[in-house]
């Protein structure tokens, strides 16, 4: 199991704003990942497609965060240094960042370094159905896990649950392929049948790390 934290912070999409995010981003990252020997691995990019359409116009951001464990998450969120990294970057907002904690099954590293990364948030109703949505990704992930890297799992706090798979695809053309599959169809649909769902299609890169 993982802990991992998805991040969408709600940018100024005027052009000064994003270039001022692109040029200063590794000072930035800095001040959120050193010192931070909490954080296992850092993400950052940017939401390509949201449902299959083209967003790339909307400059929607996008953090994937793996923690030591959720009391890693909890000191930080706390810290006089999360306080400075809030006060450096609230003048690029428009207002505070939606954060995601979740326990996953496994470290987002291998699908969030992938070629093609999906994410996948589905809005749960009841604990039952919970359980529901979870049984299915484990199919998924037996039928599916040796051609795609995978993690997913279920927030830890939200009001509303949620549950997220972040997958990590070889190639856009081996996404299309898999997902027209009869097993991979089949799994999806009882999915969105249970939960409302969200596909995101995303471009992220690895931030560097200090050593620990």
């Amino acid at each position: 199991m993982a802990i991992t934290e998805v991040i969408f912070p709600p940018l100024k999409t005027d052009q000064a704003t994003i270039d001022e995010v692109n040029r200063n981003w590794p000072m930035v990252a800095k001040k959120l990942t050193d010192p931070n020997p909490g954080l296992l691995a850092a993400f950052c990019g940017w939401v390509l497609y949201e449902n299959e359409q083209d967003v790339r116009q909307d400059h929607r951001e996008i953090v994937i965060l793996e923690w030591c464990d959720e009391s890693s998450f909890q000191a930080f969120f706390g810290s006089d240094q999360f306080a400075a990294f809030g006060n450096m970057i609230k003048h690029l907002l428009t207002g505070p960042p939606k954060m995601e904690l979740y326990e996953t099954s496994a470290s987002p590293k291998e699908a969030a370094a992938s070629r093609v990364v999906e994410i996948i948030r589905l809005t749960v109703q009841g604990a039952e159905s919970i359980g529901v949505v979870a049984q299915a990704w484990d199919k998924i992930s037996e039928l599916y896990g040796k051609r795609i890297n995978m993690t997913y799992g279920t927030s830890l706090n939200l009001e509303t649950s949620l549950f997220v798979a972040i997958l990590g695809w070889a190639s856009s053309e081996e996404r299309s392929a898999i997902s027209k599959e009869t097993a991979f169809l089949d799994g999806f649909n009882s999915l969105k049948s249970l939960a409302e769902a969200s596909q995101l299609i995303v471009d992220v890169a690895a931030v560097d790390l200090p050593p620990v």
